[in-house]
């Protein structure tokens, strides 16, 4: 049968329709043994360097919390709790993007197998490519220039967005913002996997996610959520 369009009606319902997508995906990995024996070092891995990256913040989010908070035995001191709290979702934030960067980088052969396996699944046919030493290090290498551009992009828009919530009123739009930014790129960054098996160049990639802005959207809300979850991702 042919596939819905889902390109098309509501706004919330094609957001809903992406993040449909990705806990989709999670079950297809789980049901087909050739998908998941390609995926289990890529979420061993991206595993422990969350886990490492957030040990590594935490280890410095006291003395960060200390030293940007007030003055204890002030009446408003218990803003520094507050502070404290919030550097630790930042470092949960700032750690789940930053797995998905080095792990998309890392782990680009085993992203190249997964792509490969589930094509080969759905389309019922083989579309394998040859293994050699050189594909795997042309891919590693292609990969790292593609996140050193993909990184810039989110920080273009993520730090005028930053400097926009130290402006007191400006918060109220910054954090919604910098929420759905977030999510754009991790849409951008799950999706580049299978991309880069196709060579697609990185506008092509960016511009692929964009024309499809709310599938998008729910895609990378539930990947973002997805990557708190251990041995849910890729």
């Amino acid at each position: 049968p042919p596939l819905p369009d889902v390109s098309t009606g509501p706004f919330l319902d094609r957001v809903f329709s992406g993040a449909r997508f990705a806990a989709s995906g999670v079950m297809f990995t789980l049901r087909h043994l050739r998908v998941l024996r390609w995926a289990i070092v890529p979420m061993v891995v991206q595993l422990l360097i969350f886990a490492g990256l957030v040990a590594l913040g935490l280890l410095y989010v006291s003395d960060m919390a200390t030293a940007l908070g007030p003055a204890p035995g002030h009446w408003y001191s218990f803003l520094g709790a507050v502070l404290e709290v919030a550097l630790v979702v930042l470092l949960l934030i700032v750690g789940a993007v930053a797995t998905l960067l080095i792990g998309g980088v890392v782990c680009d052969p085993f992203y190249d197998g997964i792509s490969e396996a589930t094509e080969s699944i759905l389309l019922a046919r083989d579309v394998g490519e040859r293994f050699t030493i050189a594909s795997v290090v042309r891919g590693v290498l292609r990969e790292l220039g593609a996140t050193v551009l993909r990184l810039s992009l989110y920080l273009g828009v993520a730090i005028p967005l930053w400097i926009l919530g130290l402006t007191g009123i400006g918060s109220v739009v910054a954090l919604p913002a910098s929420l759905a930014w977030t999510w754009f790129f991790v849409a951008i960054e799950a999706l580049s996997r299978s991309q880069a098996r196709h060579k697609l160049p990185g506008g092509q990639r960016f511009s692929a996610v964009f024309q499809h802005k709310a599938l998008a959207l729910g895609f990378g809300a539930a990947g973002w959520l997805f990557a708190y979850i251990p041995l849910t991702a890729p």
